[in-house]
This record gives structure tokens, sequence and C-alpha cells, in this order.
């Protein structure tokens, strides 16, 4: 019996030594090119490059991005707004890119996407480090592996998760949970295998990230290499043709296509202009006060990024019913009145981009209502043919109740703008 004992220890001894070993192995070849974090840094940091716009008249940098090679051509992929500054005012900027031994080289922007914000732009000579685009999708919870500079740092590896798109919104981001930092922008996010699946983009902090996915950068660099392209003679045209591509497949053709509605006090009034939408309420409790004021609002978490100034491509509604507690009707109409007449805001232009809001006041009648109206816009200057869009309307007839309501629209047509505005305006009704 001891000697069974003393065979049994043996063997158990030996095993784990066994395990230890193959363990130990494991972690050994790991380290020797695994898909571990070192592995994946030391076989692709390489084809990332620092981006840097330049003022001319200074010769110091204005802005600080990341890159990277999709071919053995200098062809690489970076961020619209890394290099915007340099399309509205390529006299005053130009783009370079650093490589390893801190040497710079101009590059050629070829090609913009200002909706899914990506550019395509070419160095002279040819490059030996470069990556491919996925062909795959990725699971959720998949290891992600983000570089750039952040804050013109050296280049930085982030290790991350992909977990899938956002939801609520028009324009396709991944969301990323990892740390992506200022100086990233337009730096690749790869796969275990090397493979760009998305490219940097945005944070909100917290380790809440975002990445353009990677078939929009395949798209715009297929259209670039194509036979034949020439890039244009005007970027900032190139941007305005987009955006009214964009804002007709995003305002005219979806915005109250499905009709929704809610009551609110004794209307009926529009909600979730589209799928992409959010929608909150709020209301007074206070029934001691003078007033009650009952708020429901829908927005979009979406937006284009023009330059640093300029940010299109939001819309928004907000509805306001009031009621009268203790308030005379003097007072209550000038309550009233004040909400119809203040300012919209998250509206975002310099004077040298968009005009003032020059504004047309009517009268309407629909579905049984009286209606006070107001629509206000502004043109862009440089973008010919499109415009911020404020729609304004209140209900009359009612000393002591009264709905105010808000459509704001940004970067889209005059005709986009006055069709909207008419289709929200049949959605308002009694309620029933």
């Amino acid at each position: 019996m001891i000697l069974m004992e003393k065979w049994l220890l043996r063997f158990l001894l030996a095993m784990s030594v066994f395990a230890v070993v193959v363990l130990s192995a494991a972690s050994v070849s790991a380290n020797e090119g695994g898909d571990n974090t070192a592995g994946i840094f030391e076989r692709y940091a390489g084809a990332s490059v620092k981006i840097r716009v330049v003022d001319e008249a200074s010769g110091a940098k204005s802005v600080i991005g990341t890159g990277f090679f999709v071919n053995g051509d200098g062809y690489l992929v970076t961020n619209y707004h890394v290099i915007s500054a340099w399309v509205h005012d390529p006299e005053k900027y130009r783009v370079e890119f650093v490589d390893r031994d801190k040497n710079s080289h101009r590059l050629q922007v070829l090609n913009i996407d200002v909706v899914n914000d990506l550019a395509v732009a070419q160095v002279e000579q040819p490059v030996n480090e470069y990556l491919r685009f996925s062909d795959g999708k990725s699971l959720q919870g998949t290891r992600v592996y983000s570089f750039g500079f952040p804050h013109d740092y050296a280049i930085t590896i982030v290790e991350g998760t992909y977990n899938g798109l956002l939801e609520h919104a028009f324009y396709k981001k991944i969301h990323f949970t990892g740390s992506l930092n200022p100086g990233m922008s337009g730096g690749p996010a790869v796969n275990a295998a090397g493979e760009v699946v998305g490219v940097n983009v945005a944070t909100s902090g917290n380790q809440v990230s975002f990445l353009v996915p990677v078939e929009y950068a395949r798209r715009l660099y297929d259209a670039t290499v194509a036979e034949g392209y020439q890039p244009p003679g005007s970027f900032v045209q190139l941007v305005a043709q987009q955006l009214k591509v964009h804002q007709q497949a995003y305002v005219a053709d979806k915005l109250f296509a499905t009709q929704q509605t809610v009551d609110m006090g004794n209307y009926q009034v529009p909600t979730t202009p589209a799928h992409f939408f959010n929608c909150w309420g709020s209301s007074s409790d206070d029934n001691d006060g003078p007033s009650r004021q009952t708020d429901h609002q829908c927005s979009t978490e979406d937006y284009l990024f023009i330059s640093n100034s300029h940010v299109v491509g939001s819309a928004y509604i907000h509805h306001i019913f009031l009621e009268s507690l203790e308030l005379n009707d003097y007072q209550f109409s000038h309550l009233y009145g004040s909400q119809f007449s203040h300012t919209p805001g998250g509206l975002r232009g310099d004077a040298d981009e968009v005009t003032g809001f020059r504004c047309q006041s009517d009268a309407l009648a629909h579905n049984g209502l009286q209606f006070k109206t107001a629509f206000c816009l502004r043109r862009y200057r440089k973008m010919v043919g499109l415009y911020d869009a404020v729609f304004k309307l209140a209900m009359l007839g009612d000393s002591q109740r009264g709905m105010a309501s808000e459509l704001v629209l940004s970067g889209v047509t005059f005709d986009t703008a006055v069709e909207t505005s008419r289709r929200y305006v049949e959605l308002f009704a009694w309620k029933k």
C-alpha cells in the first residue's frame, strides 16, 4: 500500500512538471510571434505614419493625425477631418507625412468622403510596409488593435474589442472599446491577422471610441485607383456635391416617412422622424406654479465634420406644450410667445462659412388647427446650394394653452427644407 502511494505521488509530480513545460512552451511560442499585442505591434506598426497639416507661412504644424498605407505605390488612408484645413484653404496649408527617420514628405490628397470622414492620399515614392483591408465581418468581442500617434507622441498600439455598429445612427460607426486619443484619428484598427477592420475616427472617453467600418475605406480607395479617375479641381465643391447627395437620402427620403405621432395635451404631434432618431420627454410636476410645461424632443446623434468651426448633418424636433394654471391671458401670451421666438441652438458655423438667418413669417390652417409659422434659412457661403433651416410653429386660438414646435435641419437644399417642413406640418392634429 505504501509502495502504491509512492508510485502515485511520483506520477502526479511527473505530470505537474509536464504541464508546466507545455504551458511554458506555449507562452514562449506566443511571445515569439503569436497574436499577442507585442507581436501585432512588431508586425504591423510600420504601415502607420504620422500626418501633419503645416501652415505654409509659419512652417509649423497646425494639425496632427495618423494615416496608413494600403499598397506599395504609396497610397494611404486617413480621416477627412485630419486634412480638412487644407481642403478649405489649400493655398495656406500643405499636407505631409513623417517617416520613421523623422523625415517629412509631401502628400497629394486624391479623394475624400466627407460623409464617412475618410480621405485617400499618395506619396511619390514606393513603400515596403502596408496593410490589407479585411473582407470578413468581425464578431462582437473580437480583439482589435488600433494604431496612432496620440498627442503627437510616438506610434502607439491600443488593444480593445469590436462591439458592433452603433444603434440610432444613420452614419455607420463601429463601437470600439479602447482608448483613442487626439492624434490617432485616421489610424488603422486591425484584427489579429493584421487586416484593417476600421479606421479610428472619434472617442467619447472612458474607453468608448468609434471606428469607420472598413468597407467605406475600401470603396473610396477602389474609386481612387480606378482607371480614369482624376482628383477634383476644387475639393470644397466636392464636399458640397457629396452633401447634396447625402441629404437626399438622409432627410428628403427618410424624415417623417413613417408618420409617427404622439399625444401632447390636446394635440397630436410628430415624433421619431426616422429610426436613427432618439426621443426624450419631460414635464414639470410642480402644480403649485403659475404654469405647467411638457417637452418632447427627438434628435440624431449624427453629425458631419466640415471644418473646425462648421459641423452639419444634425437634425432635431422640439415640442413644448404650455398650460396656464394661474396666469391671466396677457401673462400667458407673453410666456407662450417667448417659446416661439428663441434662437435655435446646436448649429455651428463662422461668419465666413454661413450667412445670418433670414426668416419669413406666415399663418397657416391645417387639420382644423391655426398656426403662426416662421421659416428661417442661412446660406453656406462656400458650398453653393446648401442651407441650414429652422421651421417654427405655434398653435393659435387658446388663451390658456398652447403648443410651440421647432424643426431644425442642417446641410440641406432649399427644396428639401421646404418639403420636409410641409410634411412636418401635416402631422399636427387635434388629439383623437
